[in-house]
This record gives C-alpha cells, sequence and structure tokens, in this order.
C-alpha cells in the first residue's frame, strides 16, 4: 500500500534535490522517497530472502531492456517491485538510464525507464545484479547468473536470454 504526501520544499531544498536527482538519472520523486527512507532508517529495499517472483521480475527487466536496445527504443514500461525498483536506480547510477519515472500506486505501480542507448555494453547491468546476494538465488538461476557475469558478450546475451525463457515459462 502506498500513500501520496505533498510537500512544501524550500527553494533552495527544491534545486538541491533537482540537481542531485540529474546527477544520479534518477527522477526526483525516486531520490526523495529514497532519502526519507534512508532518513528514517528503513531500507526501501526488503532485506528478507528474494522470492522465485522477485528474480522473475528481474528477468522480465533484463529482457525489456534486451529488447529495447536491439531495437533502439528509448523507453520502456515495467513493473516496480522492491527489487526492479532498486536494481533500476543502481543502473540509473551507472549512466544505463537517462530517466526512472514512477507511474501509478501501489500495488500496480509501474516504472518508466529512458534507456541510455549510447551505452552499448551490458557487463554494468552484470556488475549491477553481483549488488544482490547470490546465496538466496533458485538453483535453476545459478548458472545464468553466472554466464551474465562473463566477458564474453555472446555468453552475456545467452544468459539474457535464458532469464527470459525462464521468466517466459512461469507466465
Amino acid at each position: 500500500m502506498s500513500t501520496t504526501l505533498t510537500l512544501q520544499l524550500p527553494d533552495r531544498l527544491k534545486s538541491q534535490l533537482l540537481q542531485h536527482a540529474q546527477q544520479l538519472n534518477i527522477s526526483p520523486e525516486t531520490l526523495a522517497l529514497q532519502s526519507l527512507a534512508q532518513g528514517l532508517n528503513a531500507d526501501p529495499v526488503p532485506q528478507s530472502k528474494p522470492s522465485f517472483e522477485d528474480f522473475c521480475a528481474v528477468a522480465n527487466l533484463m529482457e525489456q531492456l534486451r529488447e529495447a536496445r536491439q531495437a533502439s527504443q528509448t523507453h520502456i514500461t515495467v513493473d516496480a517491485t522492491p527489487i526492479t525498483l532498486h536494481l533500476a536506480t543502481l543502473m540509473g547510477q551507472e549512466g544505463q538510464l537517462n530517466r526512472l519515472e514512477l507511474i501509478g500506486d501501489a500495488p500496480h505501480q509501474q516504472m518508466m525507464l529512458e534507456i541510455n542507448l549510447n551505452d552499448s555494453s551490458t557487463l554494468p547491468q552484470t556488475q549491477t545484479l553481483t549488488q544482490l546476494d547470490e546465496a538466496d538465488y533458485p538453483p535453476q538461476l545459478h548458472l545464468a547468473l553466472q554466464n551474465l557475469k562473463n566477458p564474453d558478450p555472446a555468453v552475456r546475451k545467452q544468459a539474457i536470454q535464458a532469464l527470459g525463457d525462464l521468466y517466459r515459462g512461469l507466465s
């Protein structure tokens, strides 16, 4: 469940928020939410063991990013789950995304991602994935996730396709 909260920000704070969000390639709303959660010592990404659905959401995100890059599309819309929001935020910080915008309210919240097509490598995406705890991965994901770390682009591409196939198998 989510609640809409309207805040009156002093001009100086608004300017700092906008500038910092632009530097991180995330929306000001996302930065404000993360900053509020951090200030309250509340982690926006749950610390519980990731579920199989979480990994499917990540696989869907990666598949849509891959397909968009292949089609030279600059925008995709995906479900905003805590883990995909965290991953997209990290990808924005790494320069892979130009913008992240949250759309709608929970439980059907989505995020619109503007892809940086000038960043053609997929290796930074795999470095982002390594920030997740691999010990908690379901066994069927280990090989694909290990292959995402491979320096060979062809092996990484096959791993992304395998994750997409896994996701489609659950739909």
